[in-house]
């Protein structure tokens, strides 16, 4: 594997040459506003491999940024699925050591998940270990037992509620040091956890927050201030002017209301034209 090449295109080859096919990336717009293509599945000779999700391309670009821009040795993550974020994070750095937490519970397939990445680490001679177990209760004895010292950076992607995310921080803390740095995957895509995210900023006032708006899932970071100016130049690549962010919202929020007063109008016209039967009247009720 050319390590020179990006770890977006060196991921996609990791697979392959594994037995397993990799779908990611599409771009929702062109799939009826879905969102779930343009984050990443594997394959196995044409059946979807049964785990949780993997981060999308412009998230995998991040974390390559990210890597570079400050050399992070000891890397732990919670929530693993299939090995797609886990990897990223060894490929970006071949010299860091990464460990992941999965419960194993996510789709089906998840212990296969589990079984796969232990298997790519070993054939591929990665620095990678992914470990059965429960966040929060298995975090600081996984840590101690399978990782060289308190992690430098910590990737947050497990159980996307708001209790778990802020149990996941406050476990990971409890094993890290005053400079780790942590990113938190889905935090505004969920819909259910940037209340949560807020919370974890309140008891983490020695950190500097931020959301990753460029990244396709809403991805926030909390950085020590000591580090903040370092890592800015990745930082602000991947953000975005917090006024532009409200008025596109502002904007959505209004095509989603036209689009609706469209479509209601189209239905009442066309209902206009057809006749309807008595008894399917309550049917066509808008």
């Amino acid at each position: 594997m050319n390590s020179n090449r990006q770890v977006f295109l060196q991921l996609i080859d990791l697979y392959e040459r594994h037995g397993y096919s990799i779908a990611t990336g599409l771009n929702p717009t062109l799939f009826s506003n879905w969102p779930i293509p343009s984050f990443t599945a594997v394959y196995k000779k044409g059946e979807t491999v049964r785990t949780g999700g993997g981060i999308a391309p412009v998230e995998v670009f991040f974390i390559e940024a990210l890597m570079q821009e400050r050399a992070f040795k000891k890397v732990f993550i919670i929530g693993n699925a299939f090995g797609w974020s886990t990897f990223a994070f060894a490929l970006a750095d071949r010299n860091a050591q990464v460990l992941a937490l999965d419960a194993g519970i996510e789709g089906e397939d998840n212990l296969l998940g589990i079984e796969l990445t232990n298997r790519i680490a070993e054939a591929e001679q990665l620095n990678v270990k992914c470990i059965l177990g429960f966040s929060p209760q298995d975090v600081a004895a996984t840590v101690k037992e399978h990782l060289d010292g308190a992690p430098d950076l910590v990737f947050i992607d497990g159980l996307h509620t708001e209790e778990q995310v802020k149990k996941d921080f406050e476990a990971c803390r409890a094993v890290s040091s005053t400079n780790t740095v942590y990113l938190f995957h889905d935090i505004i895509i969920s819909g259910t956890m940037e209340k949560a995210f807020l919370d974890i900023c309140d008891m983490a006032p020695d950190h500097v927050s931020h959301v990753l708006w460029r990244t396709t899932s809403g991805m926030t970071m909390l950085v020590p201030r000591e580090l903040n100016k370092e890592l800015a130049p990745v930082i602000s690549g991947y953000s975005e002017a917090e006024d532009y962010v409200n008025r596109v919202k502002k904007t959505a929020r209004y095509r989603v209301y036209l689009d609706r007063i469209t479509t209601l109008r189209a239905v009442n016209f066309v209902k206009s034209l057809i006749p309807i039967p008595r008894r399917w009247k309550k049917w066509y009720d808008v």
